[in-house]
């Protein structure tokens, strides 16, 4: 798990957040799934398309990525973090049909990743959040993280209370939820300066039933806030304030947390976990996304195709045997220019066959030191 310090004044409570998803060894995540809500427990609840005032309110640009979400933005486009991974020739799974990754784009140190697929996306697509007037603007938030799990008491002036609950069970389902953005900030020392970075996102007792945290899982999820007529993308999550724990041992617990007044936190590895001051005032735990109205323009040229990929088709797949058991070549580097593709060699014999939304073939291979020329050219 990746911790980031946030910047000296910027908030005047937590001061360390965590990405919001686990990994299993090098893979993609374990089954992380669904919002937690402020006003039920109910796994059923808020996972149907929202509808009322929050009809359209991005639920309908959604679709899967592994076991995150990603966001249609174009018709060759989704969006998500960069930190869920996925490499190219993974499927996106969007209204009922499946495309396959063929390259990809990142816009330097901001955690977003846009994925370019096969084929072409049904219309409509996300409209790109266009002010910059985030804070205290109501938000809808979809997520597949961590369901509400068991309540977390404190023992207050006031006796025993409750103030959040821990991290439960991963159904895999989408799940919706509402919030106002608390403030617009940078988080880091780190952080570029001007236009502030982040969406903070406070989890307050006091909100509606739909108020929303989120949990390990929910990274990659949509933030829209209403533009005008429409609902638009204004961020994309990535992070939240975790973990907590009632002792200065151990490794803690995840929880989305309205009031964390009386529990310990790790501001940063070197102090250790630090007694959290119950007071009058609840200290709520937060989410945060990546803000997107500061990369509007660098979002369009993609969309319009006037960028660069940073990585790009064909990819390579290989097999010990040539009639099946291929999998992907992880490893390489591609040259599209001179057409060949440098990978690790194998301490056994392989045959390989390169993919990709054009016809490759490959036309030579050699060795070179410890690696695998691949020369080729499009049919």
């Amino acid at each position: 798990m990746i911790r980031w310090r946030h910047s000296k004044g910027v908030r005047s409570r937590f001061v360390r957040w965590s990405l919001i998803l686990v990994l299993i060894g090098s893979g993609l995540p374990s089954q992380l799934e669904a919002i937690i809500l402020l006003g039920t427990g109910d796994p059923n609840e808020n996972t149907d398309a929202p509808t009322g005032e929050l009809r359209d309110s991005g639920w309908q640009y959604v679709g899967d990525w592994g076991f995150f979400l990603g966001t249609v933005i174009g018709p060759k486009h989704f969006i998500t973090a960069r930190h869920v991974g996925g490499v190219i020739g993974n499927p996106f799974h969007y209204q009922g049909e499946t495309y396959t990754t063929t390259g990809f784009y990142e816009l330097g140190r901001p955690d977003i990743r846009i994925w370019e697929i096969c084929g072409t996306f049904p219309e409509p697509y996300a409209p790109l959040y266009s002010l910059q007037d985030e804070a205290d603007k109501e938000l809808v938030v979809f997520g597949r993280g961590a369901n509400r799990g068991a309540e977390v008491w404190i023992e207050s002036r006031s006796g025993l209370e409750l103030r959040g609950w821990r991290q439960g069970d991963w159904d895999k389902r989408r799940r919706w939820g509402i919030n106002t953005v608390t403030l617009v900030a940078n988080l880091s020392e780190d952080d570029p300066p001007g236009d502030p970075q982040y969406l903070v996102v406070d989890f307050d007792r006091e909100g509606s039933l739909n108020e929303a945290a989120l949990a390990g899982g929910d990274s990659g999820g949509p933030v829209f806030i209403r533009d005008g007529d429409q609902w638009a993308l204004a961020g994309i999550s990535v992070a939240v304030d975790s973990p907590f724990s009632f002792e200065p041992v151990g490794d803690g617990f995840r929880a989305a947390l309205f009031d964390a007044g009386g529990l310990y936190y790790i501001f940063n590895e070197e102090e250790g976990w630090v007694y959290l001051r119950d007071r009058v005032k609840d200290l709520p735990g937060a989410f945060y996304a990546q803000r997107i109205s500061n990369h509007r323009s660098e979002l369009q040229a993609i969309i319009a195709g006037e960028a660069q990929f940073l990585e790009q088709e064909p990819w390579v797949v290989s097999s010990i045997t040539p009639g099946g058991g291929y999998v992907s070549e992880f490893e390489r580097s591609l040259d599209p220019n001179v057409q060949f593709i440098r990978i690790p060699i194998h301490g056994e014999t392989r045959f390989y066959r390169l993919q990709g939304c054009e016809d490759y073939e490959i036309t030579s291979i050699e060795l070179e030191d410890d690696t695998v020329l691949i020369h080729y050219r499009m049919q």
